[in-house]
């Protein structure tokens, strides 16, 4: 019992340390910002014209699945603090679905 109540106290510590970090907009990498400008982008085109740009995505010059700039470009009426936070906690779920 005191185990189970250490981890659930990290696993919160550990999520409001995420929290913390993307509303200081924390990137310690250096290029997180350059690619989600590039992913704007590409869901920008899927929003304005999903046909057009499903078929020529290969023209586009991206190599990730279509799939996540098709959810992105939905998502792009919520506003760019709303889809952050929204794709932060759909992602943090991502791990719980594969164990």
């Amino acid at each position: 019992m005191v185990n189970s109540k250490k981890i659930n106290i990290f696993i919160i510590l550990i999520y409001f340390s995420l929290l913390l970090g993307f509303f200081y907009g924390e990137d310690s990498i250096g290029g997180a910002f350059n690619d989600y400008n590039s992913h704007s982008h590409i869901a920008e085109k899927f929003k304005s014209n999903f046909l057009y740009t499903l078929l020529n995505y290969n023209d586009l010059g991206h190599r990730h699945s279509p799939v996540f700039y098709i959810l992105k470009s939905i998502f792009l009426n919520f506003g760019e603090i709303g889809q952050k936070i929204l794709f932060l906690h759909l992602f943090l779920l991502i791990p719980i679905f594969f164990l």
